[in-house]
C-alpha cells in the first residue's frame, strides 16, 4: 500500500487509441458515477444518486474480467441500466482480461442486453492518466456516435 502522504511516484502516461461508441445515439441528462468498486460499497443505499435519465459514468482500475462481470452483473439485477439514459465507461488502468476469449466491451454488451441508450467507453476518466475531470451532477450532452461529451454547465457552486 503507498503512503499517499509521502509518497513520490510519478503516475505513467497510459497513450489512448481513441474512445470507443459502443453503442450509437445521444442523449442528456446530469451526470453521475465515479469509481465503479467504491460505489459498490453504498450501492442501494440512502447515499446512492437518483439515476433517473442520468448520463453514468463508471471507471474501475487493478479489477479482473471476473470482477467487472460481478460489479456490472449487480447493477443489471438493481435496475440500474433501466433508469439511466446514457453510459460512459473509463479507460480501465491494468486490467486483466484473465486470457478471457471475448473483450471486456463484448462483456458490457452481453450484460446490458437490449437496452437502448448511447454507451461511449476507453474514455479517459478515472485512475488512468491522462485524465479528464467530471464534475458530478452537472447536465451533459452524450453523443456517442461522434464520440462527444459535452458539458452544459461549468460545475462550479456559487
Amino acid at each position: 500500500m503507498l503512503d499517499w502522504s509521502t509518497q513520490q511516484r510519478v503516475k505513467t502516461f497510459q497513450p489512448n487509441e481513441g474512445w470507443i461508441s459502443l453503442k450509437d445515439g445521444k442523449a442528456q441528462g446530469t451526470l453521475i458515477g465515479g469509481n465503479l468498486n467504491t460505489m459498490s460499497g453504498f450501492f442501494k443505499s440512502d447515499y446512492y444518486p437518483d439515476l433517473k435519465g442520468a448520463i453514468l459514468f463508471l471507471e474501475d482500475s487493478f479489477k479482473t474480467m471476473a470482477e467487472e462481470e460481478r460489479s456490472l452483473s449487480m447493477l443489471k439485477l438493481a435496475g440500474v441500466f433501466d433508469e439511466i439514459s446514457g453510459l460512459i465507461i473509463g479507460k480501465h488502468e491494468h486490467f486483466q482480461d484473465q486470457s478471457a476469449p471475448f473483450s471486456f466491451n463484448d462483456l458490457l454488451l452481453e450484460i446490458i442486453g437490449e437496452k437502448d441508450f448511447p454507451i461511449l467507453t476507453n474514455v479517459d476518466i478515472g485512475h488512468t492518466f491522462p485524465s479528464h475531470v467530471f464534475p458530478i451532477g452537472i447536465q451533459v450532452k452524450l453523443d456517442a456516435t461522434n464520440r462527444v461529451i459535452r458539458f452544459l454547465e461549468d460545475g462550479v457552486s456559487e
